[in-house]
C-alpha cells in the first residue's frame, strides 16, 4: 500500500524536526549533564495517524514537540554528565537524511505526476 500525499508530507517534516533534534545534540556534545535526545517514531507515527483522523477543527493536533514524541535518553554518561556520543548522533542523521530525501523523492513524484494530469487537460 502506498502512502498519501499528506502521510508522505508529515514524514518529512518528522524527519526535519529529527534533524534539527539530533543537531542540537551535536552542539551540546561537550555541555555538561546535557542528555541526548531522539524522535520516538512509533510513537509519531500513531500521533499521525491520529492527526489524519482529525475531524473536527476544535480536536487538538501538535507538532513533534508538543505531542511528547521527543525522548531524553538516560544511558549512560562521561564525568561530567553529558551522554552524547557524536558518532552515533552523527550516524543517525546520515540515516535520517537519507530518509528525509527517500520521501521528498516521493513528493518529487506526486508533483510530477500532477503536472502531468494538469498539463494534458
Amino acid at each position: 500500500m502506498g502512502l498519501s500525499l499528506t502521510e508522505i508530507e508529515q514524514r518529512i517534516q518528522l524527519h526535519t524536526e529529527r534533524q534539527k533534534v539530533l543537531s542540537s545534540n551535536v552542539a551540546n556534545a561537550e555541555t555538561p549533564n546535557y542528555k541526548s535526545k531522539d524522535i520516538d517514531f512509533n510513537k509519531a507515527l500513531n500521533n499521525e495517524k491520529k492527526q489524519l483522523a482529525v475531524t473536527h477543527e476544535k480536536h487538538i493536533t501538535g507538532g513533534p514537540g508538543q505531542s511528547g514524541i521527543i525522548v531524553t535518553k538516560d544511558d549512560g554518561a562521561w564525568k561530567d554528565g553529558n551522554n552524547v556520543e557524536l558518532n552515533e548522533e552523527i550516524a543517525k542523521m546520515s540515516e535520517n537524511k537519507i530518509m528525509h530525501d527517500f520521501y521528498m523523492a516521493r513528493f518529487a513524484g506526486y508533483a510530477k505526476k500532477f503536472k502531468m494530469v494538469i498539463s494534458t487537460r
